[in-house]
């Protein structure tokens, strides 16, 4: 199974000035987070670029996670891609944290298509680019089940590597600990309405059986 993180970038912000939580604690949570799906075998699907997303990633690998998937926007000519060539080399113990990348072409084309590149999405916070990837994903898992009139997309000529709902309905685990609030009422049921499944769960734990339900 292959998992889409999204989650805030700037961890100080987020976690510890808005959300109170201590960088200790969050550490801790991110790697018990880590370890699961390290031990559940799951792949990872993230931007190589820094916060959460990656620092979540490098605890994966220490864990013997087995393998970090970065999706990177390739051709892009508007904003480029020169800020994610540190985390896109990075290593760890003298192996490389990314064990492949998949060419999203542009930036514009990746942000849409992010989350729909795994199974199911994984989610560590809200931000304005957690929002834009969720609403995202979803919406474009309307159209890959032919829920908007006259509109066909077939998710294989959007991108070959696109992946939402070929093996179960499209999914987001939510990591409550990680948001202030529940998502908004109405956007858990347009996910709903195109027949997506979303889970919220309380603690690291948790996430072992929300894994083993899809």
């Amino acid at each position: 199974m292959r998992l889409s993180l999204i989650s805030p970038g700037d961890i100080d912000f987020h976690f510890c000035e808005m959300l109170d939580i201590s960088k200790e604690d969050f550490n801790k949570q991110l790697d018990e987070i880590a370890k699961i799906l390290a031990k559940d075998d799951v792949e990872l699907i993230l931007s190589p670029d820094k916060g959460t997303n990656f620092e979540l990633t490098k605890r994966y690998k220490h864990h013997k996670g087995k393998k970090a998937i970065g999706i990177v926007p390739m051709k892009d000519k508007d904003f480029g891609i020169e800020h994610l060539n540190a985390t896109m080399d990075a290593e760890l113990n003298g192996k490389k944290i990314f064990d492949e990348f998949i060419d999203a072409d542009n930036w514009f084309k990746k942000d849409l298509c992010y989350c729909t590149f795994g199974d199911a999405i994984l989610m560590l916070g809200i931000s304005l680019g957690t929002l834009r990837e969720i609403s995202a994903g979803f919406y474009l898992y309307k159209l890959f089940m032919g829920q908007k009139d006259g509109v066909k997309v077939l998710q294989k000529k959007i991108h070959k590597d696109i992946r939402a709902g070929e093996s179960f309905p499209f999914s987001v685990i939510v990591y409550k600990p990680f948001l202030k609030e529940l998502l908004p009422f109405e956007l858990e049921k347009y996910i709903e309405k195109t027949g997506g499944r979303l889970f919220y769960i309380e603690k690291p734990e948790d996430l072992e059986g929300a894994l083993d339900e899809l």
